[in-house]
């Protein structure tokens, strides 16, 4: 569901749409507020709900949008503010209703990359797991899950085993589990089972 709005500052051309990546509806739209604070620098805000997670992406023309490299949370967030000498701007609020202990090391998109280190050293989409960088070597694994787990994208290939848990990058990446924490093998047991029969 969206929800866009517009709003004009002192020659600034703001538009702004907000959209429900995850969960329910939401029971209201989403009340925006822009205010200048001089010098092309302004505050956006919103009124948030308890639980839920906020993403801001920013635009100049509609069509290269970037992440703010920073979350927002539920009820009581802080603003963001911004200075821009860009004639029109353009927001994007898109948020996740499910509640979370840890939203910023959650994965919201299941790439295996968390939420706060997509938007801040990748600049990926954390609520689209398809956004994740890529495979440029290719090696099997992704380029941002490469670069979360072993801070390069040459490091390792999709049949290594740094961790030495007989488990490989590839099947780690696929499994959600840490490619550098050894994680015992499965065991598989055999249950015997023998009937009887008295005659």
């Amino acid at each position: 569901m969206k929800f866009p709005f517009t709003a004009s500052i002192a020659g600034l051309t703001v538009f702004a749409l907000c959209e429900v990546t995850s969960g329910t509806s939401p029971t209201h739209e989403p009340l925006t507020q822009f205010e200048s604070l001089g010098s092309s620098s302004y505050r956006l805000d919103w009124n948030g709900a308890y639980g839920w997670t906020y993403f801001v992406q920013v635009s100049g023309d509609l069509s290269s949008w970037s992440y703010c490299p920073e979350m927002f949370y539920g009820e009581n967030h802080k603003p963001l503010e911004l200075t821009t000498t860009n004639s029109r701007v353009f927001f994007r609020l898109s948020y996740v209703d499910e509640p979370t202990t840890d939203p910023e090391n959650d994965d919201y998109d299941g790439d295996g990359i968390p939420n706060l280190f997509e938007i801040e050293e990748l600049g990926t989409d954390p609520l689209d797991g398809t956004s994740n960088g890529g495979d440029s070597e290719p090696d099997g694994l992704s380029d941002g899950w490469e670069i979360y787990h072993f801070g390069a994208i040459t490091a390792y290939d999709g049949t290594d085993d740094p961790d030495g848990d007989g488990i490989s990058n590839a099947d780690e990446l696929a499994g959600g589990t840490d490619p550098n924490s050894y994680d015992a093998p499965p065991t598989n047991h055999l249950k015997l089972v023998v009937h009887s029969q008295l005659r």
